[in-house]
Parts: C-alpha cells; sequence; structure tokens
C-alpha cells in the first residue's frame, strides 16, 4: 500500500514539475519577472465533513505587475480525539492570481487547481489485537482508505511589507475536491524579492 501511494505520489509530482517549469518558462518569455518570493504558513483547518486539524506548508511565487503565479504544497494532519487512525492529506496546487498594493501593504487573491492525496477514515471499525495475546492489549479502529483527488484551490491574503525583501501576513485558503472540503486561516511569512 505504501509503494502505491509513492508511486501515485511520484506520477503526479512529475507532472506538475513539468507543468510548473512550463508555466513559469513561459511567464518569463512573455513578461518580465518583477519579484520572486518563498513563503511558509501554518495555521488551523477545517474539514466541514469532519473535524479540525494542523497544516503547514510553503509556496513558491513569481509576479509581473499585477499577476503572480505559484505553486503551494501542503500538509495537513487532523486531530482525532478517538477516532483512530487519524486523516492526513497532502496537496500541491499550482494557481494564479492578482495583487494590488497600497504603500507596504499588499492584497493578494488566487485560483487553481491540484492534487490532494491522504487517507480517508470509514465508518467501519476493526478490532487489532495485541501480538503478546494480551486480551486487555486489544483495541478497535477505524478502517482507512487512501484516496488521490483534484482539487481546486482558492487563496486571499493579506500581508504587511516592512521591506522589499520581507512580508508578514495572513492567508485564508481553501481546498475543494471530491472527497474533501478544507478551508485554512493561515500566518504566512514571505522572503526574496517581493516588491521594487
Amino acid at each position: 500500500m505504501k509503494n502505491t501511494f509513492l508511486k501515485r505520489f511520484n506520477r503526479y509530482g512529475s507532472l506538475i514539475t513539468l507543468v510548473l517549469i512550463t508555466v513559469f518558462s513561459q511567464v518569463s518569455y512573455a513578461q518580465s519577472i518583477k519579484g520572486i518570493s518563498l513563503t511558509m504558513k501554518t495555521g488551523p483547518f477545517d474539514d466541514i465533513n469532519q473535524g479540525l486539524g494542523l497544516t503547514a506548508g510553503i509556496q513558491m511565487s513569481a509576479n509581473t505587475e499585477r499577476t503572480i503565479y505559484s505553486v503551494d504544497y501542503l500538509g495537513l494532519s487532523e486531530i482525532a480525539i478517538n477516532r483512530d487512525p487519524a486523516e492526513k492529506y497532502k496537496q500541491v496546487a499550482l494557481m494564479i492570481g492578482r495583487f494590488k498594493d497600497t504603500g507596504k501593504i499588499r492584497f493578494t487573491y488566487q485560483g487553481g487547481v491540484g492534487i490532494i492525496q491522504g487517507n480517508d477514515r470509514t465508518d467501519v471499525i476493526s478490532k487489532h489485537f495485541d501480538p503478546n495475546g494480551d486480551s486487555w492489549y486489544d483495541s478497535f479502529r477505524y478502517e482507512s482508505e487512501d484516496f488521490t483527488s483534484i482539487s481546486f484551490s482558492g487563496s486571499f491574503s493579506i500581508h504587511y511589507m516592512p521591506t522589499k525583501w520581507f512580508s508578514i501576513g495572513g492567508d485564508l485558503q481553501t481546498s475543494i475536491s471530491s472527497r474533501k472540503i478544507l478551508y485554512m486561516p493561515m500566518l504566512s511569512v514571505s522572503f526574496g524579492m517581493i516588491r521594487e
């Protein structure tokens, strides 16, 4: 099961890398790049079908005069109380959007598509036996199944840019797929060539 998951992830990862190289090369030929940045973000997430969890991610962006192109990676882990195993997801998304600077404040909105992979807990409960044979160690767990799905991502952010190399702010991001509907308010920090 693990090998199948890795094969799928490598296949989709290669496809996304190819698309990313194509998009960024076309952007660099068609328009002059004004900025490149790396953003780290973290915060809670809410799965409207299940529960709460924590997310952390990284985003690489390139922007022209007013358009921003991004590739976004998120790792999400559910906080599961009395529900074992916890659901965990990984998402890679390509997004495009616009931004507006008002002094040292930047407003950005983006949308795009991606791939989300993870495990989905089912309603089936099975008994797991202790290998030593002590029945009082037996435990009950929910069955889970791995999934891969296309996702639609959206993001809105507000950042304060004290210098042209650094910004800090907040992001509100969504991920909608056939398996999960997630939204994530996150604190984010960016480094790079943020503004001219």
